[in-house]
């Protein structure tokens, strides 16, 4: 098989992988119902003190307007906040309210409850496969621009 095949395949196993993900995300509560990925959204903002939503849309490629959507659900949910901006006028910073760093807290030890059920089962190298992942996103978001 061609190398081009074979990330070709890869390509497809990782979609494949993040339906499950998402599937699993959804019966541990890290996804809602509607699709809605919380517990990455709220790490990524824990994680940068100066998130914005164009900073995200950005970091995940695509549009800002799918991100102020989500944003807009969590403020709502009074798990996220909007601060002033001391850079900018109009952008908002996204902070964790406290109820939103508690669900955050509540999903983390979920998720590591439920992945520690089944970590036994992941028999190849995590951490090779990690740093590949990594490289292939750091060669895909360059392609992207």
């Amino acid at each position: 098989m061609k190398k081009a095949e074979s990330i070709l395949n890869l390509y497809r196993e990782i979609i494949f992988c993040h339906y499950h993900l998402q599937a699993y995300g959804k019966k541990l509560g890290a996804i809602t119902p509607k699709g809605l990925a919380i517990w990455n959204l709220l790490i990524s903002i824990q994680e940068d003190e100066n998130s914005t939503i164009a900073k995200i849309a950005k970091k995940r490629s695509v549009s800002r307007q799918f991100i102020q959507k989500n944003i807009k659900t969590l403020v709502d949910d009074n798990l996220v906040k909007f601060i002033d901006n001391p850079l900018h006028k109009k952008s908002k910073l996204l902070k964790l309210t406290e109820k939103g760093s508690n669900v955050l807290t509540k999903i983390n030890t979920d998720l590591l409850i439920e992945t520690e059920k089944i970590a036994d089962d992941f028999t190849f190298d995590l951490n090779n496969l990690s740093k590949s992942i990594r490289e292939m996103n750091k060669i895909l978001i360059h392609q992207i621009k």
